[in-house]
């Protein structure tokens, strides 16, 4: 995952967030975000 933090990521209080996997997700709140790490670790850890 890369978090791209711009100007405009910095007006919009937001992150640009690209995944491998997945692609760009697009501008995405702090919150979610995080939201979304830790989905990802809790499905690490499954397995």
């Amino acid at each position: 995952m890369v978090a791209v933090i711009g100007q405009r990521e910095v007006d919009s209080q937001t992150l640009s967030i690209r995944v491998r996997q997945s692609g760009d997700l697009g501008a995405l709140t702090v919150p979610e975000v995080v939201e979304k790490l830790q989905d990802a670790i809790a499905q690490k850890a499954v397995c």
